[in-house]
Order: structure tokens, then C-alpha cells, then sequence
């Protein structure tokens, strides 16, 4: 797209998440990029309508929320030969060397863990596509940098003592595997997929993180997708041929269950009760409960196309979620009081940059100390 008409669409507010990410993208690389890219009197009018809405909206008094638009401003002036860091003065306060080197840590490797069945791990990485292993009727193989392919050539079997592996995700990386049925799942960070190597009638997988699936359709053969919160039985998503978003970490106390296409029936394993999701919809499971809701798909997954989403998003969510990529600890300070936050960021950015957008919401500081972050409530936020 024109550089202009972008410019034109964020002055109007039109820019689609993908679009803000680009701009985002461009201050990332600003300083790689030669001078004078842009005419003199096109840079001073965007720079100028910048500043001219951003004062517009600090003086709403939205005290609560804080829109990442804030960013893709700084990315244009970036893009435009201002600088960012005048814009955003990354003041993140530190107490040692190494806490200020993870300011600019940067995550989103493609990188997993593979655990066989006789407990063996392999590292999954970026490097060249290679043969993990091969036996009678299987091939293991990882076909690119991002996914692994299990290759059954039989098809389904209906070997019940079919071995199982575990593909894991570490912080701040994920990863693609191709099932045996020909089904694609796409791990998110800090994830684990726990599947046989070739399926029997009964095609089921374990889920404890998050995970993007595009379930190969066989009417005859449900696929089902177990989720074990805790000592309890598990919550089963019942899937035939759907793409669809499942979110459970196990640190968290609810499951949320995304559908894109197709149908899905959800539900414990030990009630009776269960629910049918239509496109469009999520269910959110929690203490034996189940909630049905339309939800922003393309905000679902945001995760998946590599920006964090937030809707009105409570502060202890938001510093879980930047726990689990940039791998680092959180505990907080202060007197607590309610900070949501609003809108889309890219998760390539360094995590100075994100807790410094943070700090400009007015209601919380960060201290790094080593790897672990302490969010200050601040008394009086402005």
C-alpha cells in the first residue's frame, strides 16, 4: 500500500490490525533504512496530524484504557525521520546491567520441544527441514522452520496401542505440527499438544496452553480435544471438520473455546450438559460453568498473525501474557486499583517498548530487577 494512503487511513482511524503491525514494522527497521525516503512537506503534515490527534485524545481524560494507536503514531514519526525514542523515552527503571539488557529482549523464535514416547527430546528449531524419525507406516519429518509433519502412510489404524508424543512450545516461541489424520495445529507460546503418532477410531489430543486447529474432516472418526485444568474430569471439545482457537493455560482457571468455521460440541467429559458453538462464537468454561458469547475472530487471533490484543484487558492478564513471551516474572506493588487496557501490538517489538506504552496509560510504573518485573500501582494516576 502507497505510504500516503496508510498515513491517510491512521489520520481517519481505518487502519485494520495488519496495518498498524506494518507500521509498527517500519519503525523496527527505520534505522536500517536510508534517509530521505519521504518528500520534506509530507513528513511535517503527517507528523503534524499526528501530534494534533494524539493531544486530542490525552485531553479525553480516558484514564482506564490505553490504545496501542499511541505506537503507531511513534512508528510513523519513526518511519518519517523523527525517532521514536523522543516520542517514547523508553524510562523503565532497572537495578542491574543484565535487567537493563532485557529491555531489548526480543522473542517470537520457532522453536519446540518433541517428546517421544520412550521419553527421548528432541529440539525442534529454525534450522533446515530434516527426518526425525521413521518407522513402519510412520514418517516424522519437519518440512520447514515452523512445522512438523507426521506422515502416516496406512492412514488411520486400529492399533489402540498407538505411541504417543508430546510436542511442547518453551516462552516466548511457537510452533506447527501436522497430524497423522492430515489435521494442522498451531501451537502458541508456552503450549503443549500431547497426541498418539497415528490415531484409532477415537482421534484424540491433550491440550494445556493455547492452540489454532484446522481438523481434518472424517465424519466417522469425532476428533476430540481434552483439556485437564485440574484433578477434575476434563473438559472435551468435540470438533468435526472446524477450524477453531482453544485457550488453557493451566495457570489460569477458565478455558475459552473459539469457533472460526464448521461446529463444534463442548462440555465435561463426566456431565451431561454440553454446547453447541456456531461460527462467531466462544465459549468461556470455569468452576463447572459454561458461558456463550460473539466475539472480535480476528482479535482471537491476533496471537497467531503475531500481535498481542487487548479489549478493555485487566492489568493482570495483560503482564501474564507478556510473562509467558518474553519469559520473564511479575509481582506487584502498591495499592491496587483497576487498569484495562485497549487495542493491538505487535509481539516482535522489545519488552522496553511494551512496558513503556504501559507506563504511558497513567496507572502503573515497572522496576526490572534481573528477570523478574514489579508493576507499581501508582497512587495518583494521571
Amino acid at each position: 500500500m502507497d505510504a500516503s494512503v496508510l498515513l491517510k487511513k491512521y489520520e481517519e482511524g481505518r487502519c485494520t490490525p495488519d496495518e498498524l503491525a506494518l507500521l509498527e514494522s517500519w519503525y523496527l527497521n527505520y534505522r536500517e533504512q536510508p534517509a530521505g525516503t519521504f518528500h520534506e512537506m509530507a513528513k511535517e503534515e503527517a507528523i503534524a496530524a499526528i501530534h494534533t490527534y494524539l493531544h486530542e485524545y490525552i485531553n479525553k481524560k480516558q484514564k482506564k484504557r490505553t490504545y496501542w494507536r499511541y505506537y503507531a503514531a511513534a512508528s510513523i514519526i519513526a518511519l518519517l525521520g523523527v525517532g521514536s525514542w523522543w516520542f517514547f523515552p523508553n524510562k523503565i527503571k532497572t537495578d542491574s546491567t543484565y535487567a537493563t539488557t532485557i529491555l531489548t529482549k526480543v522473542a517470537g523464535q520457532k522453536q519446540a520441544y518433541l517428546t517421544l514416547d520412550n521419553g527421548k527430546r528432541i529440539l525442534l528449531d529454525a534450522h533446515k527441514p530434516e527426518r526425525i524419525t521413521q518407522e513402519s507406516g510412520l514418517s516424522i519429518s519437519k518440512a520447514d522452520s515452523s512445522i512438523l509433519v507426521y506422515d502416516a502412510h496406512q492412514g488411520l489404524t486400529k492399533n489402540e496401542g498407538s505411541a504417543y508424543h508430546t510436542i511442547t512450545t518453551p516462552k516466548g516461541a511457537t510452533f506447527a505440527v501436522q497430524l497423522s489424520d492430515g489435521t494442522k495445529v498451531w501451537l502458541n507460546t508456552h503450549s503443549s499438544l500431547r497426541f498418539p503418532t497415528q490415531f484409532s477410531t477415537n482421534r484424540m489430543v491433550e491440550l494445556r496452553g493455547e492452540a489454532y486447529f484446522e481438523v481434518n474432516k472424517s465424519a466417522a472418526h469425532p476428533f476430540q480435544i481434552a483439556i485437564h485444568q485440574d484433578d477434575s474430569a476434563p473438559f472435551l471439545v468435540e470438533v468435526l471438520g472446524t477450524t477453531l482457537n482453544v485457550h488453557a493455560y493451566t495457570e489460569e482457571t477458565f478455558v475459552k473455546t473459539t469457533l472460526i468455521s464448521g461446529k463444534i460440541r463442548t462440555g465435561w467429559q463426566a456431565a451431561k450438559e454440553h454446547i453447541l458453538v456456531k461460527p462467531r462464537q466462544q465459549v468461556i468454561s470455569a468452576h463447572g460453568q459454561m458461558q456463550l458469547k460473539t466475539v472480535d475472530i480476528d482479535q482471537e487471533l491476533a496471537w497467531k498473525s503475531g500481535s498481542f490484543a487487548f479489549d478493555n484487558t485487566d492489568i493482570h492478564e495483560v503482564m501474564e501474557q507478556l510473562s509467558r513471551w518474553y519469559n520473564v516474572r511479575i509481582s506487584y506493588s502498591g495499592t491496587e486499583h483497576h487498569e484495562t487496557f485497549t487495542g493491538y501490538i505487535s509481539r516482535s517489538i522489545p519488552l522496553g517498548d511494551a512496558l513503556a506504552m504501559l507506563e504511558k496509560g497513567g496507572g502503573v510504573s515497572f522496576t526490572l530487577s534481573d528477570n523478574h518485573i514489579q508493576v507499581h500501582f501508582l497512587t495518583n494516576p494521571e
